[in-house]
């Protein structure tokens, strides 16, 4: 039970010495350093990968002269980045765009050395062009102009953020024969009389880190050969039904409009292919469009060519590649990038012809000659061996 005659309060006096000297004025020297663990090489941005976002910030501050009473640093940092978490330090305060640490509380003796590390994460729905800390060291002590300049520490590094965006593919059939007996058809009645199909998935996945406006997807394939004879004929080219597309492939798409009640005489010029043909850095005929996709976590693309088969027949050659490239660019999102191994695809078909006449002349003539000279051979080691010598018959 409480007695109201007795004091309800007491002071107690605790003896306590600043250790300032004989003025009794702490004159501290802070000296303040960070180094964040982002590549920063002064030419080329930091890339930020979609499970790579946190990063660390070193600091370390000395005092190098009488007492810091109340130490404390405050990081002062962009919005494209937050606070995560200390480590080796329980006395931090985060706001949204600061943090606040104390630094051997109540005072930072002299000649001490404190270190501690911050981790912050990147903000994916804000992104920015540089990642800004403003770092500074304070105390309730005082300090001198001429040495208050190591108090500051600023980092600026600049930033690009990849995009986690892949594309793969599959078809069905990459190898394609054209037989020594084929001919040329007088009309082409329908798409399926043109040549062997060629059908290409395209995946595109996207895991949604960083935003995206728009995906370009560029095609290139070889359209027609040095004598304007069609090489590959697109025939169709469809997107899954989720995604916003439009597509610049007019003048590539089914040109001939074949089909039952509009015939396609085939012409073909005789020529001899060469192996950079079908590759589109070689040959100024390639086909060169592109499909503008509204972007989502999967986007299936498909694509149907048909080897244009008359050309094949009337040429001259044994085995040629046509390479068949898609690539994906972002589009009005200048800070988002893609990774270089992954933002490119390109499929190689192989067409093959058999040659006329079976078994080339030079091949039976040294096979005749290589056999006459193993019989030869043969023959000599017998004679040699003794194998034709017959002995003489004892005479009577």
């Amino acid at each position: 039970v409480l007695d109201a005659s007795l004091p309800n309060e007491k002071k107690v006096l605790v003896p306590f010495s600043k250790d300032c000297g004989e003025d009794e004025e702490c004159i501290n020297d802070l000296t303040l350093s960070a180094q964040a663990d982002l590549k920063d090489n002064g030419v080329d941005p930091h890339i930020v990968k979609p499970n790579e976002k946190k990063f660390s910030l070193a600091i370390k501050l000395i005092n190098q002269k009488e007492n810091a009473y109340n130490s404390r640093i405050v990081v002062i940092f962009s919005e494209n980045i937050y606070f995560a978490e200390v480590e080796q330090n329980d006395q931090c305060m985060p706001s949204r765009t600061n943090v606040t640490c104390k630094v051997g509380y109540p005072f930072l003796a002299p000649g001490a050395e404190v270190s501690f590390t911050i981790k912050f994460e990147f903000n994916t729905s804000h992104l920015l062009g540089n990642v800004d800390l403003c770092l500074e060291a304070t105390s309730d002590s005082s300090e001198q102009n001429e040495t208050l300049g190591d108090n500051k520490v600023d980092i600026s590094i600049p930033v690009l953020y990849e995009a986690g965006l892949f594309i793969t593919r599959t078809v069905k059939d990459q190898h394609f024969k054209i037989a020594a007996n084929d001919t040329i058809p007088d009309v082409i009645k329908s798409i399926e009389e043109i040549g062997d199909a060629v059908d290409i998935i395209y995946m595109i996945h996207n895991d949604e880190v960083f935003p995206i406006s728009h995906l370009r997807m560029t095609i290139k394939f070889p359209y027609v050969s040095p004598a304007n004879n069609t090489l590959l004929y697109l025939t169709g080219l469809t997107f899954s039904s989720n995604n916003t597309v439009s597509c610049h492939d007019t003048q590539f798409m089914d040109p001939l409009k074949i089909q039952s009640e509009n015939h396609h005489k085939p012409s073909a010029e005789e020529e001899h292919l060469v192996k950079t043909v079908g590759i589109c850095k070689s040959n100024a005929g390639c086909a060169n469009f592109f499909c503008t996709i509204a972007p989502s976590s999967l986007i299936q693309f498909n694509m149907s060519l048909r080897i244009w088969k008359p050309s094949f027949v009337k040429a001259r050659f044994n085995s040629i590649g046509l390479d068949i490239t898609a690539t994906l660019t972002i589009k009005e999102s200048p800070l988002v990038i893609l990774n270089k191994e992954w933002k490119r695809t390109t499929i190689t078909l192989t067409v093959s012809k058999e040659s006329h006449g079976g078994v080339p002349i030079w091949v039976i003539i040294l096979s005749v000659l290589a056999g006459l000279l193993l019989l030869s051979l043969v023959i000599f080691a017998l004679w040699m061996a003794g194998f034709f010598r017959r002995p003489l018959k004892e005479k009577m």
